[in-house]
């Protein structure tokens, strides 16, 4: 089993442990099949990490399941991959880049304009570039999805959830070590 897929399962653990309503969000996983007939006609390959991730669930039905985040089904992603594209080369052509071999896989839940996305480019490593258009922030995060769902498992493992006020928080020294630990020391444009 591979370092992610144990970071998944401890997520869907956590969640199941300690926010039921979240964990039953999860939609089944799809096939590699499934996904390969789901994503023959966008100009780029997937790296193994997202076939791992929708292989485990194939996103979230409402609720935020990823910190706060929404976790995109996998068809979801790739509409509103088209859509985000479209919209660039149209309006920002100069952005229009950073969202060409992007695949947006979660989104922020309180705004639909932040997104975080896999760089589909094997040349870059497949890192996670955050796309969010009201700031114009387009960097890199995360050098690899793994890196991102590990944040994560390690960020809940490390959360205080207060059952009665449904809110879970993580010591601020603490957040401050997962966010070195994973995320990139610098943002990368």
């Amino acid at each position: 089993m591979s370092e992610m897929t144990e970071a998944l399962q401890s997520i869907e653990i956590w969640l199941q442990n300690h926010m039921p309503n979240r964990a039953a969000e999860l939609k089944p996983g799809i096939t590699r099949d499934e996904i390969d007939e789901q994503v023959k006609d966008l100009p780029f390959s997937l790296p193994d990490e997202v076939y791992e991730l929708y292989q485990w669930h194939d996103g979230s039905v409402d609720m935020f399941a990823v910190e706060n985040y929404d976790f995109l089904s996998l068809g979801s992603a790739i509409a509103i991959y088209h859509e985000w594209l479209s919209e660039a080369l149209f309006e920002e052509p100069e952005e229009a880049s950073f969202f060409e071999k992007s695949l947006p896989i979660f989104q922020l839940w309180s705004e639909n304009g932040v997104l975080l996305s896999v760089v589909c480019e094997e040349s870059q490593n497949y890192p996670v570039r955050m796309l969010d258009i009201y700031c114009k922030d387009f960097s890199v995060r995360y050098l690899s999805l793994k890196d991102f769902i590990l944040h994560v498992a390690d960020w809940y493992e490390s959360a205080q959830y207060y059952e009665q006020d449904n809110f879970w928080e993580v010591e601020a020294d603490r957040e401050s070590f997962l966010a070195k630990k994973y995320m990139t020391n610098k943002l990368i444009f």
